[in-house]
């Protein structure tokens, strides 16, 4: 049997790693926030405990992962899931309600830590929405994905994915590279100009994968056992010397 040295090792173990991705489990912050002078000022819910205790605008949802928030007459609700997983990582945020006036209302949702793993990772967004009747409504979507894994990271050097501010319904998807662990946080935008009472509703969904290996990679790693079969066949028909 082939014994490896210890650096050897440690070298095969450090590989392994960085393949399989940093699976490392980092502390995760959740919350949701609000703002009705364009990002002015903001109204932050992050007791992700229920029931509130940021009377009246706490969490009303009492499972971990999951905040909902009344303001207004609107529904928030949140969801991130698998924060910590080297695989897949979710946030989800639907806004819906029945503004009496005109009004421009922000709504993020936003966690740290994710550790989705390795780089590059592949973010698909989908954001849908209605707004009946209609008339003096936009509704405006954009994610970002923040290397500094800050809550609400949104600005600065360390955004390493922004899908830019998009109308609904759109999706796509975004290759980026990033260390774990980083945040990611989604928002909603809703402008009323009109003075009648529309009935709105919104819903932003994201997924974090891992990006998939280019097909020549794939095809390059599938054919490796078939050479080092190859290889050994060869070994074996070497005759012996005496």
């Amino acid at each position: 049997m082939k014994r490896f040295s210890k650096p050897s090792l440690i070298f095969g173990v450090a590989l392994a790693a960085v393949a399989f991705g940093n699976v490392s489990v980092a502390e995760a912050g959740f919350a949701v926030r609000f703002s009705t002078n364009n990002g002015v000022t903001w109204t932050t819910v992050n007791d992700d405990v229920g029931p509130p205790t940021q009377l009246p605008y706490g969490d009303y949802n009492p499972t971990a992962g999951r905040i909902t928030a009344l303001f207004n007459g609107f529904t928030i609700n949140a969801a991130s899931h698998a924060t910590t997983s080297p695989t897949d990582a979710l946030l989800d945020l639907s806004v819906s309600g029945n503004p009496t006036g005109p009004i421009n209302f922000l709504v993020q949702a936003s966690f740290t830590g994710v550790n989705t793993a390795p780089p590059p990772q592949n973010l698909h967004y989908d954001f849908s929405g209605s707004a009946m009747p209609g008339t003096g409504v936009t509704q405006k979507f954009e994610t970002w994905i923040d290397d500094n894994n800050g809550l609400f990271g949104t600005t600065g050097g360390g955004i390493v994915a922004d899908t830019g501010s998009l109308t609904v319904p759109t999706s796509g998807n975004i290759q980026f590279s990033a260390g774990v662990p980083y945040s990611i946080t989604t928002e909603i935008h809703n402008i009323v100009t009109g003075t009648n009472a529309p009935s709105l509703s919104n819903d932003s969904n994201n997924e974090i994968t891992p990006a998939p290996a280019p097909a020549g990679l794939v095809l390059a790693l599938a054919a490796m056992p078939v050479l080092g079969l190859g290889a050994w066949l060869r070994r074996r028909r070497v005759p012996t010397v005496a």
